[in-house]
This record gives C-alpha cells, sequence and structure tokens, in this order.
C-alpha cells in the first residue's frame, strides 16, 4: 500500500532513475528535501535494500529509488496524513485545505472541489492512490463556510505534490508539521 510521507530529518535524500532496477540503479534524478512531502510505493526484499518512492524533481513528477538505509533515517519516512499532524474529530483526522483547492474524487470520478479554508477527513494512513498516488485517502469533506461534513466511500483528495508544491508549507492539503 502506497503511502504519502514527509521527511523531517534535517537531511536530503537521493533518488535514482526508477527504470533500472536495484542494485543497478540509474542516474540521480532527484532529492527528497528536508521537510518536503513524497510517495513511498514501497520496499521489495528483491530491489537490494532500496525503496520505491514518487516526487516531485526539476523535471517532474517522477519514480525512483531511494535507499531504504536513507528512509530509514530518523524522521525521513514519516506518515504525512498522521493524526499527530490533524485534528482528530468524530470524523477522523481532519486536515485543512490551505492551498488553491482540493478535487474530491470518489475512486476516479471526480465529485466537487473543496476551495482553501474547507477540510478533508482522513483516517490518520496517510494511504495514497494506487493509480494516483499523489492523492490521499479520505472519508469525508467540508467546504468552506459550511458546518456539513460530507461523508464518501472510496473517496480521494488532491495534494497537488505532483505539481511541485510538495514542500510542507505549500502542499495544498496542510499538516502541522512544524
Amino acid at each position: 500500500m502506497a503511502t504519502i510521507r514527509i521527511n523531517l530529518s534535517g537531511k536530503g535524500i537521493k533518488v535514482y532513475d526508477g527504470r533500472s532496477i536495484p542494485p543497478n540503479v540509474g542516474a540521480q534524478i532527484g532529492t527528497i528535501t528536508n521537510r518536503e512531502l513524497y510517495t513511498w510505493i514501497e520496499c521489495n526484499p528483491n530491489a537490494q535494500g532500496y525503496c520505491l518512492v514518487k516526487l516531485y524533481t526539476p523535471s517532474g513528477w517522477k519514480e525512483g529509488w531511494a535507499k531504504g538505509s536513507d528512509l530509514s533515517a530518523t524522521n525521513a519516512n514519516l506518515l504525512a496524513y498522521r493524526q499527530s499532524y490533524g485534528q482528530l474529530t468524530g470524523f477522523g483526522i481532519r486536515f485543512k485545505v490551505l492551498h488553491r483547492q482540493s478535487r474530491i474524487f470518489t475512486g476516479k470520478t471526480k465529485q466537487t472541489a473543496v476551495q482553501a479554508g474547507g477540510f478533508v477527513y482522513t483516517d490518520g494512513k496517510s494511504t495514497a492512490g494506487s493509480d494516483f498516488p499523489e492523492r490521499l485517502s479520505i472519508k469525508a469533506y467540508q467546504h468552506s463556510g459550511s458546518s456539513s461534513v460530507v461523508p464518501v466511500v472510496n473517496g480521494w483528495c488532491d495534494t497537488d505534490i505532483d505539481l511541485g508544491h510538495s514542500m510542507y508549507n505549500t502542499v495544498t492539503i496542510d499538516g502541522n508539521w512544524v
């Protein structure tokens, strides 16, 4: 299961071309910088100590390999949308839509968009989509200025990490990371 993570280690984590199989990884394609969100796909035992991740690079949203030992460093691989970074409510863990808007999906079908000032509610597991690993699994949403919380089944929302808004202070769905 893919999850959206944040690097709070204070260090950058190098990511290598994802087209080659470890340990024969290709050239470095990017770095997961301190306080940046990324999607952790898997750490496969056959990958020789490397883990598959997706991140925003200078040439766009890319899949690549990071050393598992770098990801296991203190605070380099934290779930970005867990309870300690949101607010626990009766509907789940609440996170604010801080920048832009966040489209809301049921499965792959767009249902609505929550504007800045609204909220999304998660289960705290920071689950990313398999087809859209930049999207966050949600249980409900709330439009800005409304008191109504709308539950969703198989709900997902944009985070915008795939568009380059992947730093802790630019990502669309805000957490208390600082």
